[in-house]
């Protein structure tokens, strides 16, 4: 069974991947996503090097920025 710290960053890396990737997708810059989201865009780049875990509050601000449900 994996170590629950290996899922941890596992899923918090896979999870920095894809709002990088989000986010050159729309061309925006964290200031823009800052602005579409309402999250901090300190807190935007924490998330995107994985200083940070997201909450679910954090996530849903970003997918409605995107446009996006949560489990896409």
């Amino acid at each position: 069974m994996e170590n629950p710290v290996q899922f941890d960053e596992t899923v918090d890396n896979r999870i920095a991947l894809r709002l990088k990737a989000l986010r050159a997708e729309h061309g925006w810059s964290l200031d823009d996503l800052a602005r579409r989201s309402g999250v901090s865009r300190a807190t935007l780049s924490r998330l995107e090097n994985t200083e940070v875990s997201p909450t679910a509050n954090v996530l849903g601000k970003l997918c409605a920025a995107y446009g996006l449900t949560m489990s896409r």
